[in-house]
């Protein structure tokens, strides 16, 4: 597996966090557009320059191509996903605690298995939904990774 050196997140990077998260406030979940991994992908890209999904994306626009894709790429699910991810591009796992604002956060939603984002306001964590944007507390997550 090719390593990757972890992605160092640009000087302006909460402007950047707080720009995209208000432009994609309001949009909905969409397999293979605004799925809690290209989202979580989208904000590390925006926070870093750093594609994360440039292997798979564009891939899948169906649920059901979204877990063969999974499968083909990580050989399992989101978790699967999320630690391949991490390790290839040498991104530390940290207790869910210390996960700061722009980190990425694994956790069980009413939907499943969930890729999220800690917020500026370090407590909570936001996915997409079905109408935009979903908070929780960033205590419901199971795993965390640190971006940059």
């Amino acid at each position: 597996m090719k390593s990757f050196v972890n992605p160092k997140r640009f000087e302006d990077w909460t402007i950047r966090l707080d720009a995209y998260l208000i432009w994609v406030q309001e949009e909905s979940f969409s397999w293979g557009s605004n799925d809690c991994v290209l989202f979580a992908c989208n904000v590390v890209h925006e926070l870093t320059g750093t594609d994360l999904a440039k292997k798979f994306r564009g891939k899948y626009h169906t649920k059901a191509g979204a877990y063969s894709a999974l499968k083909k790429f990580a050989g399992g699910g989101l978790e699967a996903l999320a630690v391949k991810i991490a390790a290839q591009y040498e991104m530390e796992e940290v207790p869910v605690r210390m996960a700061q604002r722009g980190d990425i956060v694994l956790l069980e939603a009413t939907e499943g298995p969930t890729l999220a984002i800690v917020c500026l306001d370090g407590v909570n964590v936001t996915a997409p939904g079905p109408t935009g944007l979903v908070r929780w507390p960033v205590d419901k997550g199971s795993r965390a990774w640190r971006v940059g």
